[in-house]
């Protein structure tokens, strides 16, 4: 015997418009809940510069035959990062742990690229003036600002500026974020 299933669309959160960004097909809708949904970012904003970077959206809530998401993280491409780091370039790596306004704990992985090979003093530099700037650029937004300023590339950007002053920077790149903690259903991201 055959089991019936349903098509469920499933729709971004609203910093993304709450606008469809997928379906699926599923015969019982307590099974839908939980799932992540990735989608590139080109898509989903309809800006085809930003195609390297995925973003993931966990199903939080059934409406009928309506999925509603949550913003979980973003990655950037592995090809994109190969791209980016070339030989006779200093890449730095970044893992910064912090709590957001809205009480979500948020993962936040930075690569740096400087023009040249570098010291190691001048990496630790970096390294620190870059923790520091994003502590106070962080410290008072919720996910969804977050997530605005990495999408608009203002977080990479206003971290730049701070590096550049320490050392010549060729690029700033948020390679991905996540969620880590804090469940908040009545999430603005």
């Amino acid at each position: 015997m055959a089991i019936k299933k349903d098509w469920y669309q499933i729709f971004a959160p609203p910093i993304f418009g709450k606008r469809v960004i997928a379906e699926t097909l599923c015969s019982e809708s307590e099974h839908i809940l939980g799932r992540t949904v990735h989608i590139s970012l080109a898509e989903l904003t309809n800006n085809i510069s930003k195609f390297y970077m995925i973003m993931h959206f966990k199903i939080v809530q059934l409406d009928g035959h309506n999925a509603f998401t949550e913003f979980v993280g973003h990655n950037i491409m592995t090809d994109q990062i190969y791209r980016m780091v070339s030989k006779g370039k200093s890449r730095i790596d970044n893992v910064e742990d912090m709590v957001t306004k809205d009480g979500k704990k948020i993962r936040i992985k930075i690569l740096t690229i400087l023009y040249k090979k570098s010291k190691t003093s001048v990496k630790s530099a970096v390294r620190k003036t870059i923790s520091n700037k994003l502590q106070e650029l962080i410290k008072n937004k919720t996910v969804g600002d977050i997530v605005k300023m990495i999408v608009s590339g203002d977080l990479q950007k206003s971290l730049k500026e701070s590096v550049k002053k320490i050392y010549p920077v060729r690029t700033i790149e948020i390679r991905k974020s996540e969620i880590i903690s804090g469940k908040n259903k009545s999430s603005n991201a």
